[in-house]
């Protein structure tokens, strides 16, 4: 940051530590949705990785309503039930919390 306000260039940087994804304007939608949705549900809720945090204008649209079409579609259920996808919060008390 020190060295781009020497020269006044404008920057962003990624502080949150959490492997944002970041979805440019060019990037295959499906492939990113795809990918992003499988790595946000592995092992959830104990890893929520690589979400997509940073998402071009010119393609937001498009991702946020294929995202939230694969996340409706994710199946929740029983961790043991190979059909599910994503298993349950680790206790009832944290669905409402």
């Amino acid at each position: 940051m020190h060295a781009a306000a020497d020269n006044i260039t404008k920057v962003s940087l990624e502080l949150g530590g959490k492997a944002p994804a970041i979805v440019m304007g060019d990037a295959d939608i499906d492939l990113a949705v795809r990918a992003i949705h499988a790595s946000r549900i592995i092992n959830t809720p104990g890893m929520q990785l690589r979400r997509a945090r940073y998402v071009h204008e010119s393609v937001a649209e498009e991702f946020t309503t294929k995202m939230i079409a694969a996340m409706e579609q994710t199946v929740v259920g029983d961790p043991f039930d190979p059909a599910t996808e994503m298993g349950p919060l680790v206790s009832k008390r944290s669905w409402t919390t």
